[in-house]
């Protein structure tokens, strides 16, 4: 996407931006690899590196929210839980969706007492968007407790038709817990910027076979993410390195993990942060 060839100085790095197009007819949730070959045109040496092209949907980018896809509600207030879709398909679309609420009590069922919308305990909420190529939509739904839940967690998941097969899919989740009495959202102070802060998120989520880790440090230094299960045992260490500040990813493959929730665990200096994931292979 740039100059080429590059000029890059003695015992030094130069950024170079590629593009790698997802294949014509790659199947839903497949995995494609690509390899990219760099030649020194002085010495003709060559160096290889490889990457992967995933394709978690068709045509639909989804930004899950609230801030850390978590949301929290009680029978007074309601928690307030948005999808941000957008449409990449190089048409006009029409997609019916659905959202509704599972437990995730250590896999035991039960009905979440959860009203979406005013709507019973128990029924979805239907829905559709129109968007055209590039439009953006949100999709919100008010969840409130019918009873008090504590100590429970929640999925509220948004469901499509993506691939056209006629069966809703699902595509995107927020977590969701009790509480009579949330947090109070931090504020900033007029003429003070917000302190930096670390985070980590995974897309897609939930996760078939391939999933990008994202976080960010607020500081150079020692970074640990790792996964772990429901019920706190790591299943795999992903980074233990030091880290300059700032963006960096991870791609993971779960292709042979279990169909359940995850969590991501990044662990800095200044403390940890965590994120739920759930692999629905």
């Amino acid at each position: 996407l740039g100059p080429n060839p590059v000029t890059v100085p003695p015992s030094s790095c130069v950024p170079v931006q590629y593009k790698v197009w997802k294949p014509a007819g790659m199947p839903l949730y497949s995995t494609t690899c690509y390899q990219v070959t760099t030649t020194n045109t002085v010495s003709g040496y060559q160096s290889v590196c490889g990457g992967s092209v995933y394709a978690p949907k068709l045509w639909c980018n989804i930004v899950i929210g609230p801030p850390r896809g978590v949301g929290v509600g009680g029978t007074g207030s309601p928690a307030r839980l948005t999808w941000q879709l957008t449409n990449h398909s190089g048409g006009p679309m029409t997609l019916p969706y659905r959202v509704s609420v599972a437990s995730t009590n250590g896999g035991v069922p039960e009905l979440p007492l959860v009203s979406l919308d005013g709507l019973d305990p128990g029924v979805s909420e239907p829905g559709s968007v129109n968007l055209n190529d590039g439009d953006s939509a949100t999709v919100e739904v008010l969840a409130r407790f019918t009873q008090p839940r504590g100590f429970r967690f929640y999925d509220v998941v948004l469901s499509m038709d993506e691939d056209g097969d006629g069966v809703p899919d699902n595509a995107a989740a927020v977590g969701l817990t009790y509480s009579e009495n949330p947090a109070a959202v931090p504020v900033a102070v007029p003429g003070t910027g917000p302190a930096p802060v670390a985070t980590i998120s995974v897309a897609p989520n939930p996760v078939r076979n391939m999933a990008t880790i994202h976080y960010v440090l607020p500081v150079a230094g020692q970074a640990e993410i790792a996964l772990y299960d429901v019920v706190g045992r790591r299943v795999r260490s992903l980074l233990q390195a030091s880290r300059p500040a700032g963006p960096g990813s991870i791609l993971m493959d779960v292709s042979r993990l279990p169909r359940s929730v995850y969590f991501l665990r990044l662990k800095i200096s200044g403390g940890i942060r965590t994120q739920r994931m759930v692999v629905v292979n």
